[in-house]
């Protein structure tokens, strides 16, 4: 497992969404308008997590071209920082 150090946050994004009109973009033009990433929390600091209230599990909205891409064990994850979380869902 990957244990971010830090202010890191290991996410797992989830899986995108095929836009509900039937018009398929190219990825490399999609604009976040379309599509805003999300994904949920699977590891980070304890102090991180105090400081900005969020823990494994939360669901959370980031910038697509945003944080560290890791691939382990053939799962692919995001390494975060604090400030490239928009919002996180209730």
């Amino acid at each position: 497992m990957i244990q971010p150090i830090g202010n890191k946050i290991l996410v797992k994004q989830d899986k995108k969404e095929e836009p509900k009109s039937g018009i398929l973009t190219p990825e490399t033009i999609e604009t976040d308008s379309l599509r805003r990433p999300t994904g949920e929390i699977i590891a980070i600091n304890e102090d991180t997590s105090k400081e900005y209230n969020l823990k494994v599990g939360d669901k959370v909205y980031f910038q697509s071209y945003d944080g560290l891409r890791l691939t382990e064990d053939k799962k692919e994850y995001l390494v975060l920082t604090p400030n490239e979380i928009l919002a996180k869902k209730k």
